[in-house]
């Protein structure tokens, strides 16, 4: 016989299977391939806000370290004690659940709480926080263990950093310890308006420069060339020069804190396996899809509306460009953020994370000077609050999913910049792609081949030197040629497309659209009045109350990027000095749910300028 026979249990049993195994996979396509629904993930977002406004405020550990500056000074001039529950003299006192919002964890904390006001975990409870979540555990579970780990298990920063009006000020941390809040305390920062924002407790002060740590902001350069070297760094040549330092006893005592660093960070890569140093709040349709979320565990809270998402990205930016400039410290955009720019001057949409690319010597010093930071944004501009970690295994290879060096971290969200460094290494040779983007012998002769821990390999020569430009209207640098560092990263497959994934790119907007917005620019004339077209009508916007607020919030940001960037290579000629950043536009993400709970406002809009409607 050619078939089987259906009677056949054996075949019967395999049509069954195989009947099961093809309704899965369109069960599951369906769900993999249906995007997040925005308005679901706005309404969780708003039961959980309001779940947590009792117990938790950005604000007010911002204006406690304030009040902490200014009990600093007062001391100072008439040496009177220190009144301050937050810190002594030398530094302050640090507790995660102070700082982020741990409420998801309370099920297993509240307890704790109440047994250890000052902080504290019983055995069993820190190591419930401290084991990885099992791969098929549900989401809820893994947000409370993260949130148990934050308290009980992760070390706390080594310093904060705030950017006032004029400089970043340093406060050293000297230990861990919980800020048992007082009914006075939460009357000062429960409702902060605006007059608190415009008061002198967050302006700058000579004093607290003579007093802590600080870097004044600096002017930011048209263009900086950066040396070779470095991009030149090997971590066993280092442990040997310090190893031989060590052996003379001619080394001081933070190089044999690095010396250290170098040899654990050496012995975890040897032994860690396939581990990663950072981690992410794994899913299981991430797995499928590729889609591995950026969300940096143990910050991850809950996924983010895209307006989150690009309200945290661009004050993220502004505070990580200023924080790097004033220390010296050379950066500029890569991957995704650098496509986007390309683009309209402003981050993708659908971008999970801000990509930042720098030197390995620059990284190096990054994790030697400034690891375990918490930057605190300017008040005025927004509570955001940036974790900045430094993984011990910079510079040497490691798996390939291994290849984020450093992040800086929304602490409330779980959203980051990923850093990753330029290193060059002589004795290993670019695959023959590299070469292709060279126009000729002498291209290629001059050629330095460049790469990041995960194998992306540029030519030196096409990235410095490093130029200044806007992006999401704040002052930021990206490589010298745009068009050939980007083609080494995606080449040439998304550089001029106007559709990806599941977005389209209106040119007469400077806008990505989602397809389910409007999938093409209408015929129409979309704008309100004829002779400006600063203002999108809503017939204009497909319909969309968010597009028309989405386009209020880039006009001017998408401008500028054309007028300066008609050649994406080459800007027109300006001074960075003179033509100076656009204000940040789109609302802090706690202000804008605390409007929309405490209903100070009838719509759902990001903007955060006064609309001319």
């Amino acid at each position: 016989m050619l078939f089987p026979k259906f009677y056949n249990k054996r075949f019967k049993h395999i049509t069954v299977l195989i009947s099961l195994a093809i309704c899965t996979l369109i069960i599951l396509n369906g769900y993999l391939s249906h995007d997040t629904n925005q308005v679901k993930i706005e309404n969780e977002a708003i039961i959980q806000f309001k779940a947590s406004a009792n117990r938790y405020n950005p604000k007010q550990m911002t204006y406690v370290v304030f009040q902490y500056l200014t009990a600093f000074n007062k001391k100072k001039h008439t040496n009177h004690p220190l009144t301050s529950n937050i810190g002594g003299d030398f530094g302050i006192w640090f507790h995660w659940d102070d700082w982020v919002d741990l409420s998801a964890g309370n099920t297993k904390l509240n307890q704790v709480r109440k047994q250890h006001p000052s902080g504290g975990c019983p055995n069993n409870i820190q190591r419930y926080g401290a084991f990885s979540g099992f791969p098929f555990e549900s989401m809820r579970s893994k947000i409370t263990r993260s949130k148990v780990d934050l308290y009980c298990n992760q070390e706390v920063p080594k310093r904060i950093v705030i950017a006032t009006d004029k400089s970043f000020v340093e406060l050293p941390v000297v230990g861990e310890k919980r800020f048992v809040e007082s009914k006075q305390s939460k009357k000062n920062t429960k409702n902060l308006s605006q007059e608190d924002k415009d008061s002198k407790e967050f302006q700058d002060s000579d004093d607290y420069h003579m007093m802590f740590g600080y870097k004044n902001f600096k002017k930011f350069e048209k263009e900086i060339d950066i040396e070779y070297s470095d991009f030149i760094f090997n971590i066993k040549d280092e442990i040997v020069r310090l190893k031989e330092k060590w052996n003379r006893r001619y080394i001081w005592v933070l190089e044999k804190k690095y010396l250290d660093m170098l040899e654990w960070a050496n012995h975890l890569i040897d032994f860690s396996g396939s581990n990663e140093y950072f981690k992410n709040p794994w899913k299981f349709k991430d797995s499928l899809t590729s889609k591995i979320h950026a969300y940096a565990y143990p910050f991850y809270q809950r996924s983010l509306t895209d307006g989150e998402r690009q309200s945290i990205a661009q004050h993220m930016i502004q505070t990580w460009f200023q924080f790097a400039q004033a220390n010296g410290l050379k950066s500029w955009l890569g991957d995704s953020s650098l496509l986007g720019w390309s683009y309209n001057g402003i981050d993708l949409p659908w971008s999970l994370n801000i990509d930042i690319h720098m030197p390995i010597r620059q990284l190096d010093r990054l994790g030697r000077d400034f690891n375990k930071t918490l930057l605190i944004e300017n008040p005025r501009f927004g509570n955001g609050k940036y974790y900045l970690e430094v993984s011990p295994t910079y510079g040497k290879q490691a798996i390939k999913s291994d290849s984020i060096e450093a992040r800086l971290v929304d602490i409330n969200s779980g959203y980051s910049i990923e850093i990753k460094s330029l290193m060059f290494h002589s004795d290993v040779q670019p695959p023959k792609k590299f070469w292709k983007h060279l126009a000729n012998s002498d291209e290629k002769y001059e050629a330095v081949a460049t790469h990041t821990k995960d194998w992306e390999w540029q030519n030196l020569r096409d990235t410095i030197p490093i130029r200044h430009t806007y992006f999401e209207g704040t002052s930021v640098y990206i490589p010298h040629n745009v068009t050939r560092y980007l083609s080494n990263i995606y080449k040439d497959k998304f550089i001029n497309a106007t559709y990806i994934g599941d977005y389209n790119y209106q040119r007469d907007l400077r806008l990505w659209v989602p397809n389910d917005v409007c999938n093409t620019s209408p015929k129409n004339f979309r704008f309100i009045n004829k002779d400006d077209y600063s203002q999108l009508s809503l017939k204009g916007a497909c319909n969309k109350e968010s597009l028309k607020d989405e386009y209020q919030i880039t006009e001017k940001l998408t401008t500028r990027h054309r007028e300066l960037n008609s050649n994406i290579d080459k800007a027109k000629d300006y001074d960075p000095n003179q033509l100076k950043d656009l204000p940040i536009m789109r609302k802090d993400v706690w202000e804008y749910f605390n409007d929309i709970v405490h209903r100070t406002v009838d719509h759902t809009n990001w903007y955060n300028g006064v609309s001319s409607n």
